[in-house]
């Protein structure tokens, strides 16, 4: 603590009054007294230089000082309440020093270190040759006067400050209340674009416009990241009208790169977060210094980002509010609202399409018919083609009529007008929309036989599912068949140090007419219409030549799984149809696992088990996938010949949180060992995750952490080294 007349002659922030009015008005006071004095603040800080009457004599009264003594004077006065004024003799007979606490209400903000010299020397250690001499009463009378005119000018200064701090909150609140109702007013204009009738880009064109004038910022972009092509496709934007322009000048590839590291959550950065050096560095060359960038999922690809909205400032002082971060978080909520909505409605015409296009192309006539008003739905090209009449007249009934109510029905069927005979199979789906309608299947040529069997319509959930040995006869134009195509993704083994030990073959539909369509929008359809049947043995045969010469060409035990759902598993030529694909294919069968998932109806169990004895005496593997969506048991799997067990991504997606999760895969991983079961997690996109089933007894993982599906060209080039 300093007592030198070298103070920091800037302003203290943490007092009431200014250190230069202060230190005049000390200096008239030492030089009215005859008394010698210094102030110190709060923080221990000396801010006034020590005054007194003569400079000479004021130097060498700061050189007899003890700082020791000084500083325990100091803490007494202004870290207690006991003490507010303290008097103490000094090294030197005739010298005294106080310690004068100035409070502004209970607290004490400043103390004044006072020293008096007097009258009489007294002895040989008093302090001789000092003009600016004062007896006690003046010394006293002195303290007295500092204390009582500078606790009033504090305490009185403290109320003024009390009141601009009042009014300066008021002034703060009416900017706030002010900036709410303008945030108000633009959120009501962002809940009127959830009607809006306009396209995507135009919506959120608008959102951008929005919320960047309504938060004041330079910029506002809403952006879907495309990894596939390494870019960004710009869906809105918006730019304060003196600010540079960003998106137009970045290289939309390191754009990519960058909202890698902000992932699948919110990321607030101000002018004083902290973050990856290269990302600080990058944004600041295009002026950005502060940001909030908000993912918006897919719900239809299990919460994948397919867009960020991200608000960006290029105010180096910015700091977030609490409201800014509220009305940034309510327009991304409305986006994503906006979003699944005009997904769900794209994926239903995209859904309709892509059926139409199937449906299309079928060896049979096809039509389609509300099941509860009896409306037309669809007809296909051949149905249309031939019999136009009936269709213009609304005569189809006459064709299709069948004094038989079962949902689910076979049977054979003469025309009277063109005394034709036709296999006609009636089943009860859901359409595309969601509402049961009634599918008419009619096969030309049908030969007359003995007997028909027909299945026993089961009850609930059955409806919807077509008599499982109903699709014999569907066939799909060639050229149709050849826009499906496999793409494969790696299963890891993770106990022989991430080897890639086989793949899963996942179907995919690249329609020359339509373009790449996501396998949720046509694989439902075509598993109730029976369509897949035809489609998934095209893809065995390709899968199976794929594997067979991976087998021969340095990986004699690398696997492929096949999926297959139950519908073709219980066709009847299913067996027959596996064993001609090996058979033509000469791979070896312990190669191919046969998949299956555990959402089949418990009606089907028997009749799904004599048709995996079949596939395991072919020599093939089978594995159980989705375990625990559906509603197979340990006990039941220990009734059936499975060599895997594959646990689906729902049971992965909070993996690190959710402790039920944790200990189900657990509790799986011990119970299938016993029964000499591998078990499989899929759906693994995280370190975290990865790390949870490390003491667990999983042997094989799938995942985008390890890699997505891919092309066959692509998967050979990343594993097989060929």
């Amino acid at each position: 603590m300093g007592i030198e007349g070298n103070s920091d002659p800037a302003k203290n922030t943490s007092m009431i009054l200014d250190r230069n009015l202060l230190q005049r008005d000390q200096d008239y006071f030492a030089d009215v007294s005859g008394l010698f004095l210094f102030a110190i603040d709060r923080e221990g800080r000396q801010i006034t230089d020590i005054s007194g009457r003569d400079m000479r004599e004021t130097n060498r009264v700061a050189e007899l000082l003890n700082e020791d003594q000084i500083e325990d004077l100091y803490k007494r006065v202004m870290h207690t309440r006991l003490e507010e004024q303290i008097v103490e003799n000094t090294e030197f007979s005739n010298m005294k020093i106080a310690a004068v606490a100035i409070k502004s209400g209970k607290e004490a903000v400043l103390c004044f270190i006072v020293c008096a010299i007097y009258y009489d020397p007294d002895g040989e250690d008093a302090v001789f040759n000092i003009r600016s001499v004062v007896d006690e009463s003046i010394f006293f009378g002195g303290l007295d006067f500092l204390r009582e005119i500078y606790n009033r000018i504090y305490n009185s200064t403290s109320l003024l400050e009390n009141e601009r701090a009042a009014i300066d909150k008021l002034k703060a609140n009416e900017k706030a209340l002010a900036a709410a109702e303008m945030q108000s007013e633009a959120m009501s204009r962002i809940l009127e674009l959830l009607d809006s009738d306009e396209s995507l880009e135009n919506i959120c064109a608008e959102m951008a416009r929005i919320t960047g004038e309504c938060a004041g910022i330079s910029h506002t972009y809403i952006f879907a990241p495309d990894p596939e092509r390494s870019t960004i496709e710009v869906k809105g934007k918006y730019r304060s009208e003196n600010a540079d322009p960003v998106i137009e000048r970045v290289n939309r590839s390191e754009v990519l790169k960058y909202a890698a590291l902000v992932g699948s959550k919110p990321m607030v950065v101000s002018s004083r977060t902290e973050i990856d050096y290269d990302f600080r560095l990058w944004l600041g060359s295009f002026g950005i210094i502060s940001f909030v960038i908000l993912p918006i999922f897919s719900a239809r690809q299990q919460r994948r980002v397919s867009l960020y909205i991200a608000f960006a400032d290029n105010d180096p002082t910015r700091l977030w509010e609490r409201e800014d971060i509220k009305f940034f978080g309510d327009a991304a909520r409305i986006l994503q609202s906006i979003y699944d909505k005009r997904m769900n409605k794209e994926a239903l015409t995209s859904s309709y399409v892509s059926l139409k296009v199937i449906l299309n192309n079928v060896g049979s006539y096809i039509c389609v018919k509300d099941k509860q008003s009896g409306e037309l739905i669809f007809v296909n090209k051949q149905m249309e083609e031939d019999f136009s009449e009936e269709i213009r007249m609304g005569a189809l009934d006459g064709l299709l009529f069948i004094d038989d109510d079962r949902n689910d029905l076979r049977t054979e069927i003469t025309y009277e007008k063109t005394g034709k005979t036709y296999d006609l199979r009636r089943n009860v789906i859901k359409w595309v929309d969601g509402r049961y309608a009634v599918l008419y299947s009619l096969f030309e040529g049908a030969e007359k036989k003995e007997e028909r069997v027909q299945e026993e319509a089961q009850p609930g959930p059955a409806l919807i599912h077509p008599t499982v040995r109903d699709f014999g006869n569907i066939h799909i134009d060639p050229k149709v068949l050849e826009e499906f195509v496999i793409y494969y993704q790696p299963l890891i083994d993770i106990k022989r140090n991430n080897k890639c030990a086989g793949v899963e073959a996942l179907m995919r539909w690249n329609s020359r007419s339509l373009g790449f369509i996501e396998p949720a929008n046509f694989l439902p359809n075509a598993t109730q219409t029976g369509i897949i049947v035809p489609i998934g043995a095209h893809l065995l045969r390709k899968t199976l030549k794929s594997l067979k010469k991976w087998n021969e060409t340095g990986h004699p035990y690398f696997k492929a799984h096949f999926n297959f759902s139950v519908e073709e598993l219980l066709q009847e030529s299913f067996p027959e149809m596996l064993s001609d694909a090996l058979r033509d294919t000469s791979v070896n069968p312990k190669n191919l696992v046969v998949e299956f998932s555990d959402t089949l109806e418990p009606a089907y169990f028997e009749r799904i088990r004599e048709v995996l004895d079949v596939i395991r005496s072919l020599g093939c593997q089978i594995a159980l996938d989705d375990f625990g969506c559906g509603s197979l048991s340990f006990k039941r799997i220990e009734e059936l010949p499975v060599n895997m067990v594959k646990i689906g991504q729902d049971f992965v997606k909070n993996l690190t949180k959710d402790a039920y999760a944790r200990s189900f895969i657990g509790t799986a991983g011990e119970l299938l060992e016993k029964l000499k079961i591998k078990l499989c997690v899929e759906g693994i996109e995280t370190k975290e995750q990865l790390d949870c089933l490390s003491e667990m007894k999983v042997r094989s993982i799938q995942g985008y952490y390890f890699d997505k599906p891919m092309p066959e060209a692509d998967f050979e080039s990343k594993y097989m080294e060929l």
